[in-house]
């Protein structure tokens, strides 16, 4: 499986549980303003493809959580490179242009935690 991206979470907003049992969950990268933090998964990257990473049919892998990209908002790509930003959300919810869709296993609040790794593979 080719890597396209790896980051390792650097911090867990306050409020990203409740986030996360509504089936949504927001990355930004180490540079997220103060009042974003509280509802955001905070990565610090260590590969990015220069390539476009956010393409459907590629494996999102959060921890143990295991998803596939499904749908890719028109804006996300170009701020997940800028701001390594993105919100992820389910089927069921209207996709926004800074969001991608993905279905399979949701992660729990265990698997995003600080040094877990969260990694954009093709899928074998």
């Amino acid at each position: 499986m080719a890597t396209w991206f790896e980051a390792t979470v650097r911090e867990v907003g306050e409020q990203v549980e409740d986030f996360l049992d509504a089936r949504m969950l927001i990355f930004f990268g180490e540079n997220a303003p103060p009042e974003l933090r509280e509802v955001s998964v905070v990565l610090s990257v260590s590969t990015m493809d220069p390539s476009p990473v956010l393409v459907p049919g590629r494996l999102l892998t959060i921890g143990q959580g295991n998803l596939t990209i499904e749908e890719v908002g028109s804006a996300a790509e170009e701020n997940f490179r800028l701001l390594t930003h993105v919100v992820l959300a389910t089927e069921g919810q209207a996709i926004l242009p800074g969001q991608i869709r993905v279905a399979g296993q949701w992660p729990s609040l265990a698997d995003v935690q600080p040094n877990s790794k969260v990694q954009i593979l093709t899928k074998p």
